[in-house]
């Protein structure tokens, strides 16, 4: 419980801080973050895919 109020904190404070940043430099983070999340998510698919692959032979 107590991780879980700890995240919302840092999450208010994430989100409180991002309002003072310009529209652009906040389509920037996005953009990053974004693209960050993409490159992970296809990573995890292929070591998926690597670890099954080894299973089967």
């Amino acid at each position: 419980m107590a991780l879980l109020i700890g995240l919302l904190a840092l999450s208010s404070l994430l989100w409180g801080a991002s309002s003072y940043l310009s529209p652009a430099a906040q389509a920037v983070a996005a953009v990053f973050v974004g693209g960050w999340l993409i490159v992970f998510a296809l990573r995890e698919r292929a070591a998926r895919a690597r670890r099954r692959a080894a299973q089967g032979n």
